[in-house]
């Protein structure tokens, strides 16, 4: 199972939105200071309302080798100060989560090759994944141990892309390099 391609696949990381290749340009994890993480989330904040529409982000997506470089370090800026510093501005629901496929060395299967961070308004009337299936039940795989609580059942599925009813509350931030994740 599984696809001879997935860069043609639609997921998350690799829809067609808006990409800024600026801003970040270290590992957040590496901000020294609480006046660098202030400007940082007010620069991404600034940069993710010129897209879209005023609305509010309430979540970012960021590499977990960059999430855990934040537990790893000696300075002492945490992804809980980074969160609060969103929520300063956005509101009380902001949530930073980390993503193993967001790490450069996951997703260059995928066409993206670079750690990608996503700030976005998650929402069920804008994000929504649609995967159809059919479990059934059939006795004929087993016919000597069939009775009414004994059966063996079958699943079918597909693969279902990401549907976005409005790309305008999700930009991607991308950082190139590699993160190196030390531990300490």
């Amino acid at each position: 199972m599984g696809l001879k391609d997935y860069k043609n696949f639609k997921g998350f990381l690799n829809l067609d939105i808006k990409i800024n290749k600026k801003i970040i340009i270290k590992p957040i994890s590496k901000i020294k200071n609480y006046k660098q993480l202030e400007k940082f989330v007010y620069n991404l904040i600034k940069e993710y309302t010129k897209n879209s529409k005023e609305t509010l982000p309430n979540s970012l997506i960021i590499p977990s080798k960059d999430y855990y470089g934040f537990k790893n370090s000696s300075i002492k800026i945490k992804t809980e100060d980074l969160e609060n510093e969103f929520k300063k501005i956005v509101g009380k629901d902001f949530k930073v989560l980390d993503l193993i496929y967001s790490n450069k060395e996951e997703n260059e299967k995928y066409g993206i090759n670079t750690n990608r961070y996503v700030l976005y308004r998650y929402s069920k009337d804008n994000l929504e994944i649609k995967v159809d299936y059919l479990i059934l039940s059939n006795p004929d795989y087993f016919p000597d141990y069939f009775n009414d609580f004994e059966t063996s059942q079958i699943m079918f599925g597909r693969f279902s892309p990401i549907i976005i009813e409005k790309p305008e509350p999700i930009i991607y931030f991308d950082y190139y390099n590699f993160i190196l994740l030390v531990i300490e």
